[in-house]
């Protein structure tokens, strides 16, 4: 086919770009987290602000996004940039949303957690976007003093947190990465147990070779099929399928540990071939069956499956 055709001629691949997230945890005095949990609630207000003055009017055209920005900083004290990330925070989120989940809002309801335990998981993230040309990120910032590492956090008003930073040891060889060179993600997640997670997202280049075969993949209930084919001679090198049953019965906080299981397969199989990755994508809003095949159809995680096959393969080049 002439579709084929045009892609079996094309070109070598440019460098491509792929995110990689690195733990950390932050080591805080009391001071520094009553100055923390001052950001915490504004972020948090700021989040609520942004989502519903985007329902309410944004929406339905009555306001812009600049006007949301500008309304949501004037009333929370916020400067523009975290408001921006706020906003970013909320922007694919459907019509009807609990801050803080509804788990917890019943909780409260029930009286099992206090009204300040419950503001402060309504109020749990902070959020910073990277930027290039502000040194990797303007408002959350890693810095090394005397041989340690650091972030630190804008607290508003010329106001800046220094937090000492522990990335594991097996994270360290990416290092270099922070030093400015590259844009870089921060977002500060604050536990039940009031314990902080911290997860440092980087935009890394991967120069990417294009590879003299072609694997296609077709995304099915328990397994993928897939299929090599030479893009020169036009052959079909081989045909198989990968086991993908787990996902159908695995519980969601493990399941995404198996898809990144069937996304090394898949990696590890267009390594051997020396084959680029296409995937077929299933339009399952338009499918419609009997009850059973709705269920196993929508419950297929594909999108998550492409999302971290590309990532994986990305990332390996």
């Amino acid at each position: 086919m002439r579709q084929n055709d045009s892609f079996i001629r094309c070109g070598a691949f440019h460098d491509m770009m792929y995110e990689l997230t690195l733990p950390a945890n932050i080591e805080l005095s009391v001071g520094e987290e009553k100055a923390l949990q001052n950001l915490f609630f504004a972020f948090g207000k700021a989040r609520r602000l942004c989502y519903s003055l985007r329902q309410k009017y944004e929406l339905k055209g009555r306001m812009s996004k600049s006007e949301i920005i500008r309304r949501v900083q004037e009333l929370t004290g916020l400067n523009s940039r975290y408001v921006k990330d706020a906003y970013a925070t909320i922007e694919n989120l459907p019509p009807h949303v609990t801050f803080g989940g509804l788990r917890n809002q019943r909780l409260r309801e029930k009286g099992k957690i206090t009204k300040e335990e419950y503001k402060k998981r309504r109020n749990s993230i902070i959020y910073a976007r990277g930027d290039k040309t502000k040194g990797g990120n303007l408002n959350m910032r890693i810095v090394e003093i005397a041989g340690e590492k650091y972030l630190r956090v804008n607290i508003g008003d010329r106001k800046w947190l220094l937090l000492k930073l522990f990335i594991p040891d097996k994270y360290m060889k990416y290092a270099e990465y922070l030093n400015g060179s590259h844009p870089y993600s921060v977002l500060i997640k604050r536990k039940d147990n009031d314990k902080y997670d911290v997860r440092i997202t980087i935009r890394v280049e991967c120069a990417l070779n294009e590879g003299s075969r072609l694997i296609a993949l077709d995304i099915n209930k328990s397994h993928i099929d897939f299929c090599v084919m030479d893009k020169h001679l036009r052959n079909v090198v081989a045909i198989g399928k990968i086991n993908t049953a787990e996902l159908q019965n695995t519980r969601s906080e493990k399941r995404e540990h198996q898809i990144k299981k069937v996304a090394h397969k898949v990696k590890n199989l267009a390594k051997h071939f020396n084959a680029d990755v296409f995937i077929g994508k299933l339009r399952t809003s338009n499918f419609k069956s009997h009850r059973k095949a709705n269920r196993i159809v929508h419950q297929m995680p594909q999108l998550k499956l492409r999302k971290w096959i590309k990532h994986i393969c990305v990332k390996n080049g």
